[in-house]
């Protein structure tokens, strides 16, 4: 109760909550959160990925959620060829990566 009157939070960034990459780490336009039965134009489902804790997950710090910690994480495994993945064999295996990030 003491620090409820006494620390002020910071405003959480502008931006979405959620995104979609691509399996070449780009950012894909979607309006809302995908739900586990989704699939992209070309049949494929996308890896999930979600992240759960304090500031660093909520972005403070940053003026926009896309500069967050998850999005910038996602980008990069997104962009990772599928060769170099460990256990992935071929290219029929790449998928986007869906990112669901809450503080």
């Amino acid at each position: 109760m003491w620090a409820k009157g006494r620390v002020k939070l910071a405003s959480e960034p502008k931006g979405k909550r959620f995104g979609l990459f691509d399996a070449k780490g780009r950012v894909v336009d979607i309006k809302a959160p995908i739900g586990p039965d989704w699939k992209g134009a070309n049949g494929v489902k996308p890896i999930r990925a979600v992240m759960v804790g304090d500031s660093l997950v909520a972005g403070c710090g940053v003026d926009d959620q896309s500069k967050g910690i998850m999005p910038l994480l996602a980008a990069r495994v997104a962009s990772v060829p599928v060769g170099r993945w460990p256990g992935v064999r071929s290219a029929s295996s790449a998928r986007p990566l869906d990112v669901c990030a809450t503080g």
